[in-house]
């Protein structure tokens, strides 16, 4: 809004993201006063005192709090069904880079593996074979080649088991991570729409 050195500390009584008035304020037990008005708590849950800076002439129609912060209040709220396609862009948007999480890398023996759909056809046939008979199929080279064309050990059972897990545990964490931003989205209303964009994988 303005340069922080230069504007004066201002109060702000503001309930939820709206400014109600600006201070100074003179505090009671049962009232919030202004300079020009007298507000009683009793009709101001929740509010809160904040003390910013900002222009002493800030128009308070024209600005909201956002994360504690004094940001435009947008021209326009979406209505519920521009909500509800805003979170639907979003909630594709995140169902992409999900699936790109899903299909890009995992970590095993700081190394990085490919596990695009022709790397797990891989993983998963050498996984099937050690299921139904307990080792390597035959001509297994010893070794897994890893997303910088380098080669690793894989000369154990033991060892593929613990490069199948870290690949099965990076699939697990990319869908609690989806269904954060999810939740995210979910608990957003007209009023915080604004934060729809900084939801990203």
């Amino acid at each position: 809004m303005t340069d922080s050195t230069s504007a004066p500390i201002l109060q702000l009584l503001v309930i939820g993201a709206t400014i109600i008035a600006k201070g100074p304020f003179t505090i009671t037990t049962e009232e919030i006063i202004s300079s020009d008005c007298i507000y009683p708590k009793s009709i101001l849950e929740g509010y809160q005192i904040l003390d910013t800076s900002c222009p002493e002439d800030l128009d308070i129609n024209a600005y909201w709090v956002q994360a504690g912060s004094i940001v435009p209040r947008p021209a326009k709220l979406p209505n519920e069904a521009e909500l509800i396609t805003l979170k639907d862009y979003k909630r594709a948007e995140i169902n992409s880079s999900w699936d790109s999480a899903d299909n890009s890398t995992f970590s095993w023996s700081n190394k990085s593996f490919n596990c695009d759909a022709q790397a797990k056809n891989s993983i998963n046939g050498v996984a099937t074979n050690i299921l139904l008979i307990g080792t390597f199929p035959e001509n297994f080279p010893g070794a897994w080649k890893c997303a910088d064309n380098t080669f690793v050990m894989m000369d154990t059972v033991e060892k593929f088991k613990s490069f199948y897990a870290a690949m099965t545990k990076q699939g697990t964490l990319n869908f609690i991570h989806a269904q954060d931003l999810k939740q995210q989205l979910e608990a957003i209303t007209s009023v915080d729409a604004w934060k729809i964009p900084n939801i990203n994988w």
